[in-house]
């Protein structure tokens, strides 16, 4: 009367009142008694009526919790989706605003009239507005670019250069990187694409590269292959 399974581990008592766990030898009736006596002595006479309400109250504060805990697992599986959805709209090249205007409605639809279902209050909240799919891309490019830098830090690579032209004949520097991974399977990977703030002569191209290395602290950058660039470019 007055303890229950401890939630922590079953095979210890824990008491309804402070909820504090006790040791295994506190099984034995007479060290339950001693505890209700000397920590709960107002309470250690009440009837048996008064600990089942005590026990009551506790098992809607578990319910409580736990729902608690099933809402935090639910926006942590929406916040999931929005960025896997961000990722999908980057990779079709498509507006931003598609997440929040055509998306989501769409899911909408399909729960209501398809799987005849009522919309779930997660969705209702979904955050896709085209700010945040931005700011979830940004994010998601940052974190693949370091972790791409952290692999080209242990291993050797090739790299290759391209040239190209944007709005407003800005010049725009790609570069592209080819290694052997663990398990010496060749991967092939965009490292970056940075606006030439100069020009596209050699020595520009050079120092944009190797300002790109040093900030990333990379340096087993191929020399050779920056040489062959400044050769095939002859314009300092």
């Amino acid at each position: 009367m007055g303890f229950i399974e401890s939630v922590v581990n079953k095979q210890h008592p824990m008491c309804l009142l402070c909820h504090k766990t006790l040791s295994n030898e506190a099984m034995k009736p007479s060290r339950l008694r001693e505890h209700l006596s000397t920590k709960h002595p107002n309470d250690k006479d009440k009837p048996i009526e008064y600990f089942q309400e005590i026990y009551k109250k506790f098992q809607n504060r578990s319910t409580i919790i736990a729902s608690f805990k099933k809402q935090h697992a639910a926006n942590e599986d929406g916040l999931i989706t929005t960025y896997r959805i961000s990722q999908l709209i980057a990779k079709s090249g498509k507006s931003y605003n598609i997440g929040e205007t055509v998306i989501i409605p769409s899911i909408k639809e399909f729960i209501s009239t398809v799987m005849h279902q009522d919309i779930p209050e997660i969705l209702k909240t979904l955050p896709l507005s085209d700010s945040t799919v931005k700011r979830q891309i940004e994010e998601m490019a940052v974190n693949v670019e370091k972790k791409l830098i952290s692999i080209l830090q242990n291993f050797s690579f090739s790299m290759q250069l391209d040239e190209s032209t944007i709005a407003d004949n800005n010049a725009l520097l790609m570069a592209y990187v080819r290694y052997f991974d663990e398990n010496n399977t060749l991967r092939e990977e965009m490292l970056f694409a940075i606006n030439l703030i100069t020009d596209t002569r050699g020595l520009s191209i050079f120092n944009t590269v190797k300002s790109y290395f040093t900030k990333n602290n990379t340096n087993n950058i191929l020399i050779i292959l920056l040489h062959a660039l400044l050769m095939e470019h002859h314009q300092w």
